[in-house]
């Protein structure tokens, strides 16, 4: 990324005529280029200062996202600006304390730009506005300039009182409302800076360090951190994933998880704080936790054919079952409650979860949430009385959602907002005193046409990028004649198809979904040209789907199959095939295809299926969930001919090459020789080709050690030459949340 040289050397011009400008108890010396909070300065340089700066020239006003990287990010590629300008504003919202949430200084306008809303004192001259500002301008008077306080403060403060009035009469007449914003005075403090993704904080009892995981070399690794402040220390360094760490009761030593291979269970590790050689303490299919209480440990194994949850001692000398479950779904980061009566869990499939409570002495296990929705773990509160979660709830996109935090009351199920915003918070865990630790990721994707003839590297170096979108775009399907690319995209606030002309870029969206509780996902083109599959949430509680179509103008919107999931269209595009639920068992799945004029619904096939891959001549290829032997389905690629004949096993796909937010959905090339996949290894996701007559693996590009996504599925264009799919980069640091632990509790 090119050097933005700072405020304080020629930087961006700005339209302050002072050097100072004033607001709140802090100051920004602009020759100098310096922050200052109460006269003590604040460390912050470069592009974060900068964009303070470019903010600050227009107090009241949007600073649009595209204003802002064409004065300090010009000539860098998109997802550098994105990344940059994000990790920039992050910079100035922890140097100023400053919320997003809840923003005393910086308001983001989402997919549009920021808005500095403090008061502003730059001294007698005032602020004079850039001379291409136009006064007219929703920009400039959608929010009252600074240097107009005095004379607009009786109106304001009227309007203020009014919508006061409203909102009390709302709550009187409405009831409270099922999800409050989080509390005002909530401070953010990053703690880490790592490149990359850090992850599964865990604070540590006494309260002083915080340990996660980072890559190095391409293998997760556990760090220490400080909550005090200096470097992160490294403390494990085989060549191996070291994931989830947990602290013992005395802060001394750390737990952590390492997954199996080829199948086998996985096993959790125990190593000092400081460091040193780890010592192998228990088979396990995924994360433990530590009693707070007694030192015990709690993990899922598998045994005697089936998912057991147990708590045992260190040493193993005392082990109890404290429930057993059918392994047909994903059971992830059991935990204590700090009074040690209870174990809280997710379960769920690769897409839907929820959050699910056992007395740590045994019984049923209850269900306490009812998202049905994408989850990313979760942490007791302190006094025992409810959980706060990572979740999508409320949102619309269903592959790599933007995840809030959420808090749910033991006693009732009842569910409150904490936080959320544009980033993701994800694995929290909570203090004693009630501070949050959490993983806060930010992601933005594009979609990017590759070739296949190369050697991966050369193919990505040749990609071309097919949008330039701000939003969220996902799981593109090419049309017939590769002029148009449908896509999903959450541009408007709202998950929607959308499809852009790949000759001219021009954009238009084609369904209108507004209702915050239902997800449009997975859009995928007739072979005529004339109609999009997707799938949809309407009717429906969390993620679980429909099969709608619509014409690709926006007309003649149906649904087809409620319910129904990963479509796919007969060559002759007469009949759409689904997987979907034939019973109340989680394995009661269903192959059926329906016509696409309409009609009742054929079973081709009863299977475990995960979804349909599509047709080619008389073969029907589809993945079937295998029984997991190390506690997490992994996926086999069949082939049956006919479609209702026998069938051959033509791939099998590892868990460890699939992560949860992934999703297994290849696709077949227009020749029916191959089918594309993204497979992750690491913290990289490529795209591979799997050969249907030897069932051989191609990889077919090469991100390096980039932190790259590729969700749900991709296109083949209309030749074979190439691959479309969006491909998302990410970074995430560990911040401390203060302030926030009060909601959702009595």
């Amino acid at each position: 990324m090119a050097e933005v040289p700072s405020v304080a050397n020629g930087g961006p011009q700005t339209g302050l005529t002072n050097a100072s400008v004033r607001f709140g108890n802090f100051e920004v010396d602009l020759r100098a280029g310096e922050l200052r909070k109460s006269g003590l300065k604040i460390k912050l340089q470069g592009q974060p200062l900068a964009v303070l700066a470019l903010l600050l020239e227009r107090p009241g006003q949007v600073v649009t996202r595209e204003e802002l990287q064409q004065k300090l990010w010009a000539g860098e590629a998109f997802v550098d600006f994105e990344h940059g300008l994000n990790k920039a504003v992050g910079k100035v919202r922890d140097a100023l304390a400053d919320n997003a949430n809840n923003p005393r200084f910086i308001e983001t306008l989402p997919r549009r730009g920021y808005r500095f809303i403090a008061p502003v004192n730059a001294g007698a001259a005032g602020l004079v506005p850039p001379p291409d500002a136009d006064p007219l301008s929703p920009e400039s008077v959608a929010v009252p300039r600074p240097r107009l306080w005095s004379r607009l403060a009786f109106p304001v403060l009227s309007l203020a009182m009014a919508a006061a009035l409203v909102l009390l009469w709302a709550r009187e007449r409405f009831g409270r409302p099922a999800a409050e914003p989080s509390p005002s005075d909530a401070r953010v403090v990053r703690l880490t800076d790592l490149p990359g993704l850090e992850e599964s904080p865990s604070i540590s009892p006494d309260g002083r360090s915080v340990a996660f995981t980072a890559g190095v070399g391409g293998k997760r690794q556990v760090f220490v951190q400080l909550i005090a402040g200096g470097a992160p220390l490294q403390i494990t360094r085989d060549a191996a994933d070291h994931e989830y760490p947990r602290w013992s009761p005395d802060s001394s030593s750390i737990f952590y998880f390492s997954p199996g291979v080829s199948g086998a269970q996985g096993n959790i590790s125990e190593i000092s704080a400081l460091g040193g050689v780890p010592r192998r303490v228990v088979d396990s299919v995924g994360s433990a936790d530590v009693s707070p209480t007694d030192g015990r440990l709690t993990f899922f194994r598998v045994a005697k054919e089936r998912i057991q949850l147990v708590a045992t001692t260190v040493d193993g000398s005392k082990v109890d079952v404290v429930a057993e479950f059918a392994p047909v779904s994903y059971y992830l980061h059991p935990r204590w409650s700090p009074d040690g009566r209870w174990i809280a869990f997710q379960r769920g499939d690769s897409v839907r979860f929820d959050i699910f409570v056992t007395q740590s002495t045994g019984g049923q296990p209850r269900q306490l949430t009812h998202d049905n929705n994408m989850m990313s773990g979760f942490a007791w509160l302190p006094d025992s009385t409810g959980i706060v979660y990572s979740s999508s709830r409320d949102g619309t996109m269903p592959y790599l959602p933007i995840l809030g935090m959420w808090a749910v009351r033991l006693r009732d199920g009842s569910v409150r907002r904490v936080i959320s915003g544009e980033t993701s918070y994800m694995n929290p865990d909570i203090s004693k005193s009630g501070a949050i630790v959490v993983s806060r990721m930010r992601l933005h994707a594009d979609i990017w046409k590759f070739p296949v003839d190369g050697r991966p590297a050369e193919n990505v170096r040749r990609g071309i990028r097919v949008t330039r979108q701000t939003g969220h775009v996902l799981t593109p399907t090419a049309s017939p004649d590769d002029r148009e690319v449908a896509f999903l995209s959450d541009s408007g606030g709202h998950a929607n198809l959308w499809v852009v002309n790949t000759e001219t870029g021009e954009l238009h969206q084609v369904t209108y979904e507004r209702d915050p509780n239902v997800a449009v996902g997975a859009p995928l083109w007739s072979p005529n040209g004339h109609t999009i599959a997707f799938v949809c949430s309407r009717g429906n509680k969390g993620l679980a789907f429909g099969v709608w179509l619509v014409d690709s103008d926006g007309s003649n919107l149906r649904n087809v199959a409620n319910p129904g999931q990963g479509p796919a269209w007969s060559r002759d595009g007469r009949w759409v095939y689904y997987s979907t639920w034939s019973g109340p068992a989680a394995t009661d799945v269903a192959l059926k295809k329906v016509p696409a004029d309409g009609g009742p619904a054929v079973t081709v096939r009863s299977e475990r299926l995960r979804n349909v891959i599509g047709l080619n001549g008389s073969t029907l290829y589809y993945g079937v969930d295998r029984t997991p032997v190390g506690g997490k389905p992994e996926v086999e690629i069949h082939a049956a001919t006919p479609e209702d004949g026998p069938f051959r096993v033509l791939a099998h796909i590892p868990a460890s090459r699939v992560p949860i937010w992934q999703i297994v959905y290849p696709v077949l090339s227009p020749d029916g020789k191959w089918m594309a996949q993204a497979l992750t290894d690491g913290f990289t996701t490529n795209l591979w080709t799997l050969s249907t007559t030897t069932g051989e693996w191609r990889q077919i590009t090469d991100f390096g050690d980039r932190a790259t996504f590729i969700v749900r599925r991709v296109s083949w264009s209309f030749d074979g030459r190439s691959i479309y799919a969006a491909v998302a980069e990410g970074d995430s640091d560990i911040v401390l949340l203060e302030g926030l632990t009060n909601v959702g509790r009595q």
